[in-house]
């Protein structure tokens, strides 16, 4: 009966767990009740796949959004506030988790709980969950992700249940947004450098291929384009569209109607970022395409552009990755400072230039930690593989788009805190002595 009674190490890291939920939920409650749920720009298209999936009508259907986050729209039964309590819900459990995930990792419940609490009350995390966008159901996808790749790590429990978690986790945030579909892909390579187990590969490897291609198919079907969404002509095109005059004369017309509504959006943003969703409408009238069918030649438009002018779209490649770090951030909150007033401007400045410093703690972090393993001086754990994840999406998503590009970090952001955090100088643990 001794085993049955906890330790004081197991009292104090139920006792942190239980602090940190009851923190999220009472953060939550206190947000729920002054400030109301919204849409955003995304939420008419995720409403437009929600209801042609619970009609099985799909002629209307235009394939820009992936099935997952309508699938929480119709659990919700398409009630915005269901939605914002479910999406309160799982940044209360992508608390917990980030706490098991550093409790694994350092068996030390201060570490954990600060990294927990960090995650819960960040910003952008508290944002995107009043917000009928699909940022939290992604990131909650991500982070029971990492939360099966730590017990594989640390042979917790079913290797084979946690591998399958793994792959299934991964592919769901894939299909949430389709930029985190390269999770399955890596996820794949950093058990394939542990294990030879085919069986073991195809659990990680399988559910990302079977639901990315399974739902390119369905769209082949529906709307002749094979791909997850028809988004991403329209996302190249925020790169291209930065020397669109260099367009090759076929594609006159598209490029004639987008450098017009460019210099209208220069001036009032002083950017060309997301130019083409004013210009859409205009450009599908002229030419009579259909979404997809405006996606395939914006996409081949922008490849040409690419390989014509590869040292351009570098160095666009280059402004969206900085971009998405929170570089560009101080550009953005200038431009809304006379709309959020003294208080909110100095408060977003204040919020902004915090994440911003965890950024950059995150990437001297990760720059040393590749140089260690590069020379050999560490080997390739659990820590490191989180820094590689949120590298690699960072480097995915610049070559992908120039726009919203620090919105996209919001995924990945708990994994940036839990990076910096987690090597706090703490006092060690009596699990580590």
């Amino acid at each position: 009966m001794r085993d049955a009674v906890p330790s004081n190490e197991t009292r104090k890291d139920c006792f942190a767990l239980g602090a940190l939920i009851a923190i999220s939920v009472l953060v939550r409650l206190a947000i729920i009740m002054t400030i109301r749920e919204r849409a955003s720009y995304d939420t008419p298209g995720f409403m437009l796949t929600a209801n042609a999936i619970r009609t099985f009508d799909f002629s209307r259907y235009d394939g820009r959004r992936t099935p997952i986050y309508p699938l929480l729209l119709l659990l919700a039964d398409m009630d915005w506030r269901v939605v914002r309590w479910i999406q309160c819900g799982l940044g209360v459990a992508i608390a917990a988790m980030m706490y098991r995930i550093t409790w694994h990792r350092t068996r030390h419940a201060s570490i954990a709980f600060i990294v927990g609490l960090l995650c819960s009350l960040a910003v952008t995390e508290l944002f995107y969950e009043q917000i009928i966008y699909s940022e939290a159901l992604c990131t909650f996808w991500i982070v029971l992700s990492m939360l099966a790749l730590v017990r594989v790590e640390s042979k917790v429990g079913s290797q084979s249940w946690n591998l399958a978690l793994l792959g299934l986790s991964a592919a769901l945030a894939g299909m949430t947004r389709p930029m985190f579909l390269y999770l399955g892909a890596l996820y794949f390579l950093f058990i394939l450098a542990r294990s030879r187990s085919r069986v073991a590969l195809a659990l990680v490897l399988a559910p990302t291929l079977l639901l990315a291609f399974g739902w390119s198919a369905f769209n082949k079907m529906t709307i002749d384009y094979f791909g997850v969404t028809t988004t991403t002509g329209f996302n190249l095109s925020n790169h291209s569209g930065g020397f669109m005059e260099l367009a090759p004369p076929r594609y006159a017309q598209i490029a004639d109607i987008y450098l017009r509504y460019r210099q209208f959006q220069v001036q009032r943003m002083g950017s060309h970022t997301m130019t083409i969703w004013l210009a859409e409408d205009e450009i599908k009238r002229a030419t009579g395409l259909t979404t997809p069918q405006l996606s395939k030649e914006l996409t081949r438009m922008s490849l040409e552009m690419f390989a014509e002018h590869p040292m351009l779209y570098l160095v666009s490649v280059a402004r969206a990755w900085m971009r998405f770090w929170g570089f560009g951030f101080f550009d953005f909150v200038r431009a809304y400072k006379h709309a959020a007033g003294k208080v909110g401007y100095l408060l977003l400045l204040a919020l902004g230039s915090f994440q911003l410093a965890i950024n950059l703690a995150f990437l001297t972090i990760a720059a040393l930690a590749i140089a260690r393993w590069i020379r050999g001086r560490i080997a390739f754990d659990f820590d490191l593989a989180i820094i590689m994840t949120v590298l690699a999406g960072s480097i995915a998503q610049a070559f992908m788009e120039y726009g919203e590009n620090v919105r996209y970090l919001a995924p990945l952001v708990p994994l940036v805190i839990y990076t910096v955090a987690s090597r706090l100088p703490f006092p060690s643990s009596p699990a580590e002595s």
